[in-house]
């Protein structure tokens, strides 16, 4: 039997299943409260700095440069440059490159657990990529547009944020798990599909009763059966006396 759902029923499923959707939303709210909890990220920051190619420099020139910032030389000379030096394996996943809009300024952006060392990775990166491209690609006029300051605002995102992602995410689950839940069931749950499967019209419903509704109409059945039987008793025992009287009567006049 195929089901056609629209929006009444929709709202009508989402009620039926209200308790999967919040059963569904507080667990994944909880998981998401303690993995914020228990598992403990490293804040992460991020500086940038630019610098500006002249007018002499080609797209693939300009794509080479965004490349050669990632070389192992270019990385070693960024860690001399630091004031204290770190992995050229660690600073190639720390360090991005990238042209802005196709045009000659090249962005440069770092990412790493202290503001300050960010800012500090990203300027050394400017300056021994503008001197690179002045000595191996022959540009004239290469210059540090604008310097990497500190910014304090990590970029990963806080515990709040979790929590609102997992509330988010338990509903929408909830809702899909509502939907499934009603698609599996084969049960008859209204008079309009009982008539789609038996092809027939339905006449009327039975209105469900509760315990105490359905209590007194049987001890009131009960009692006038009761009654009913009594009666019938009593009648029966009349009609056998007044019948017995008869007898005796035509009895008395035979004799």
């Amino acid at each position: 039997m195929t089901k056609e759902i629209n929006l009444k029923e929709i709202l009508h499923i989402m009620r039926r299943r209200i308790w999967v959707i919040l059963v569904s939303t507080l667990l994944m709210t909880v998981a998401a409260y303690l993995y914020s909890h228990i598992v403990v990220e490293s804040p992460l920051y991020q500086s940038s700095a630019r610098i500006l190619v002249g007018a002499e420099a080609q797209s693939d020139n300009m794509s080479t440069l965004m490349v050669m910032i990632k070389d192992p030389t270019v990385l070693e000379k960024i860690s001399q440059k630091l004031k204290v030096k770190k992995d050229p394996m660690d600073l190639d996943q720390d360090i991005t490159a990238s042209n802005i809009d196709d045009s000659h300024v090249v962005l440069i952006q770092v990412t790493a657990e202290h503001p300050s060392e960010a800012a500090e990775i990203a300027n050394a990166a400017a300056l021994v990529l503008k001197d690179e491209a002045a000595s191996l690609l022959n540009f004239s006029n290469v210059r540090l547009l604008s310097e990497a300051t500190t910014n304090p605002t990590p970029i990963n995102p806080e515990n709040n944020h979790k929590m609102i992602l997992g509330l988010i995410g338990g509903i929408v689950v909830g809702i899909g798990l509502a939907f499934l839940l009603n698609a599996l069931d084969d049960t008859v749950q209204s008079e309009k599909e009982l008539g789609q499967l038996l092809e027939t019209p339905a006449l009327g419903s039975i209105a469900k009763m509760g315990k105490k509704n359905t209590r007194e109409p049987i001890e009131f059945h009960s009692r006038a059966f009761a009654k009913e039987t009594g009666s019938r008793k009593r009648r029966s025992q009349r009609t056998d006396s007044f019948q017995k009287e008869k007898v005796n009567e035509k009895s008395s006049e035979f004799f």
